[in-house]
Order: C-alpha cells, then structure tokens, then sequence
C-alpha cells in the first residue's frame, strides 16, 4: 500500500470517526430533551386567530423542533438561491414513554379548553381534550386516535378514530 493510500485511508476513518460522534451527540442531544420534559410545553393558541398568530404558532413550534431535531438540513428554497435550515423530527421510537410531544391550547370565551395533542416524530394530531377549568386540566383524559400517549401525560380513552389519513373521510360529528 502506497503512502498516498494510508494517508487517504486514515483520513477516511478521521472523517468517518467524526461524523459518528456528531451523529452520536445529535442522538443524545435529542433525548436529553426529551427526557428532561417532564410537563408537557403547550402552544398557545387564540380561538379567533389571525394571520398573525397562524405566523407566530409556525415560528414558535418551529423553534421546538429545531432544539428537539436530531439534525438540521439545507434546503433550497423555492427561489432557487436561499437556503433554509429544516429540522429533521426526533426518531420514532418504539418505547411509548420515549415519544416527544407538544400540545396546542385554544381557549374559548366561556373557559373551556381545547387542548391538541402532537406527536413530534411524525407530526401527527394523536389525542384532544377539553376541559373547562384549569383545576381540571390534569384529570380530563385525553381522547385518542388509536394512538396511546405516555403515562406521564395523564389517562387516555380511545376514540373509534384512527389518526390515519386514508379514513378521514368516514368521521362522523353529532
């Protein structure tokens, strides 16, 4: 083996060494968000809004899931010459109680609360809830979409709705 290939060959495994370290501390950075939440951070969200707040909820949640992201790509945008930074969501994990989720709140003008739940490995809508005083913010179950939360969310009951795409057509209100 040559010189020019055991320098190349070392320098392989320096990069190749590197960048599994940066995956390892992106994976741990991830979890350790995850891990240290233990309350539920919630959005939240007026029952009238305005472009305004639709911009501002985008935003915010967007700063979650670049602090919880196991990376952050480049993207191009549409114009063909900025790029923007997208975050790649937490893996799925299979172990319920090492899902990330956050939640958003939309208060009515009576009190009641309408509370959103959202699962951040994929971004789907897994439960609700309402409750009409916040003292009963911790006992109102969250009513899911066949989908179970953690325990340190608090009780669920399942609805006979899946958060599947495909049958949304077949729900039903009244």
């Amino acid at each position: 083996m040559s010189t020019s290939t055991k320098q190349a060959d070392r320098e392989l495994k320096k990069f190749h060494d590197a960048q599994c370290e940066a995956d390892r501390a992106a994976v741990a950075n991830s979890l350790k968000a995850i891990f240290a939440e233990t309350v539920l951070h919630t959005f939240l969200f007026p029952i009238e809004p305005t472009a305004a707040d639709f911009q501002s909820l985008y935003q915010l949640r967007d700063v979650r899931y670049v602090n919880n992201s196991s990376m952050l790509l480049s993207v191009t945008k549409e114009d063909g010459k900025s790029e923007t930074k997208v975050p790649v969501t937490p893996k799925h994990h299979k172990e319920l109680e090492k899902q990330s989720f956050h939640s958003i709140s939309i208060q009515c003008g009576d009190g009641a609360v309408m509370e959103i739940l959202i699962r951040e490995s994929d971004n789907y809508v897994v439960a609700f809830r309402v409750y009409f005083s916040i003292q009963a913010k911790d006992i109102t179950p969250w009513r899911t979409f066949r989908e179970p939360v953690p325990i340190r969310l608090g009780k669920s009951d399942p609805t006979k709705y899946s958060s599947s795409h495909v049958k949304l057509g077949r729900v039903q209100f009244g």
